[in-house]
């Protein structure tokens, strides 16, 4: 199994989401291909394109790890993208999932900070650009934050 158990799970996701990928696992484990794929990558399938029944068990274990509500402490927290229009959407991503996981309409700054903390690399860039692009909303004393609602009310 590789060293980061999630990476496994992302890629074995990847390759079942993804017709060609998928076409490519098939064709491994049918030993019909020696081609260099990203399925090669899969600690579960073997040079010759058998299962390793071992390392599937492994897998298995670490997609319910991955699953379950213990793994946000296994996972590395996001760094977010220099580029506006790739880290835009994982900020507003991370400060809706904040809110989300603590049930808040509305919090305080050191409050979204912690949670983003445990989501993001740079809190503050996070924050930033969700009240830049109207996610998150600072009431007039600049004291608490809520998301905007979309609707235009």
């Amino acid at each position: 199994m590789n060293a980061n158990p999630f990476s496994e799970v992302r890629l074995l996701l990847n390759v079942l989401c993804a017709p060609r990928l998928r076409a490519a696992l098939v064709e491994v484990l049918q030993g019909s291909s020696t081609e260099s794929t990203p399925v090669r990558q899969l600690s579960f399938v073997d040079n010759t394109g058998e299962l390793d029944t071992e390392a599937l068990l492994a897998l298995r274990g670490a997609l319910n790890d991955a699953l379950g509500p213990e793994s946000i402490f296994e996972r590395e927290k996001l760094e977010l993208p220099v580029a506006a229009e790739s880290r835009l959407p994982l900020s507003e991503r991370a400060c809706r999932e904040a809110f989300a996981r603590n049930g808040w309409d509305s919090c305080t700054e050191p409050q979204l900070n912690a949670a983003l903390g445990m989501l993001v690399d740079d809190v503050a860039l996070a924050r930033r650009d969700c009240v830049d692009t109207g996610l998150l909303e600072r009431d007039t004393q600049g004291a608490r934050y809520r998301l905007a609602s979309r609707d235009g009310s």
